[in-house]
């Protein structure tokens, strides 16, 4: 197969401020309101640019492969990691129906999913509803000739899924609580006291976000004053966090936040802190994720950071997998898990961060071959 370079020039993920949990941010919970539409593809030229070099002419796309990329509710993420499968389809010039759960239960998903199998859909990219419930369902697709990956969450192990794309959740909130204690130590703070926002907390990656950030903190010497959850839409977000920097200001040091909506929630809440205190000590802030929300208090330093993940990487790089696995290649063994990259985002990469992901993503990309899956025999 041969290879071509992508160029692409995020100019920016823009976010509707949908509602909902999302279980690989170390949210999630099924009290998530119905799905939004897909975003507008409109402005994709917009947002991709590809850049061919030494290219005979298009990708090699699998006979008979028809592609589907399912999310199981609705979440301002799913919008960003969109703009990768889009990139895929203009790229191979082939359609991937894009399905939308609207209430991230097991139930719904094996419905729809089901539906589509019987429609010919036979790659398939699925954020998993639950990781055991989401086996059962894989294991028919899989015995139906379907190929199964899974983004964003994994399912249980052992899976039928043939891989795992996604955040290395303990290890990425392991690195935005030190950058956070990082941050405070060079502002002045020894130890300190802070908040711990996070998802749901009957969400599985909600309880590794906690126990991780926990870890480090105590490690550190850093004292968690409360930890703050299941705020499932930005409005219940920013009362929560309002009430809770309200009730600690006198001691408050600096918060994380390991998921997307408490981000954006607790950014507005120090933003009219700070414009109504002139002289209101700086609270450190280490968020999740970003939108233009986030990137803009980053610039005009409301907070300090945020931990990107690489949502580009969970878009594109699922369907490039499908695509070989119908051209008959099969995984490595021990290749289960495919980590995208992760970072701190701040005042020193802003306006770059996106296309540093983007390109690790398509470094990888280029090691499939190699690294990643076997040939056809």
């Amino acid at each position: 197969m041969k290879k071509k370079r992508v160029l692409l020039i995020v100019l920016s993920f823009v976010l509707a401020l949908s509602t909902g949990m999302f279980m690989v941010a170390c949210g999630g919970g099924n009290d998530s309101p119905p799905a939004q539409p897909p975003s507008d593809t409109s402005n994709i030229d917009e947002l991709v640019e590809e850049v061919v070099a030494g290219d005979d002419g298009g990708k090699t796309v699998a006979e008979g492969a028809k592609f589907l990329w399912y999310q199981a509710g609705a979440h301002p993420f799913f919008d960003e990691m969109y703009k990768g499968v889009q990139a895929f389809e203009r790229e191979y010039g082939v359609p991937v129906m894009r399905g939308v759960g609207t209430n991230w239960t097991q139930g719904e998903e094996d419905q729809l999913i089901q539906a589509w199998a019987a429609d010919g859909y036979n790659a398939m990219s699925i954020f998993p509803a639950d990781p055991a419930g989401a086996n059962g369902l894989y294991s028919e697709l899989v015995a139906q000739g379907v190929a199964v990956i899974n983004f964003g969450a994994t399912t249980n192990m052992p899976t039928d899924a043939s891989f795992y794309l996604g955040t290395d959740i303990p290890n990425c909130v392991d690195q935005a609580a030190n950058a956070l204690v990082d941050v405070m130590e060079a502002g002045g703070v020894t130890g300190g006291k802070v908040l711990l926002a996070i998802g749901a907390l009957g969400d599985l990656n909600a309880q590794k976000c906690k126990e991780s950030a926990e870890e480090v903190f105590a490690a550190r010497g850093v004292e968690v004053l409360e930890v703050i959850s299941d705020m499932s839409q930005p409005d219940v977000a920013q009362k929560k966090m309002s009430d809770a920097i309200a009730a600690h200001l006198s001691d408050l040091d600096g918060i994380l936040s390991t998921d997307t909506n408490p981000t954006d929630g607790t950014i507005p809440v120090l933003r009219e802190l700070y414009e109504k205190n002139p002289g209101q000590k700086h609270i450190f802030f280490i968020g999740r994720d970003t939108n233009q929300i986030c990137l803009d208090a980053i610039k005009d330093g409301t907070i300090d950071g945020t931990s990107s993940q690489n949502a580009f990487h969970m878009g594109y790089s699922p369907m490039v997998l499908l695509n070989y696995l119908k051209l008959g290649w099969t995984p490595k063994a021990d290749a289960y898990f495919q980590y995208g990259a992760h970072m701190i985002v701040d005042n020193s990469n802003v306006d770059t961060f996106n296309q540093a992901l983007i390109d690790l993503t398509m470094n990888w990309v280029a090691s499939i071959e190699s690294d990643v899956l076997d040939p056809p025999r």
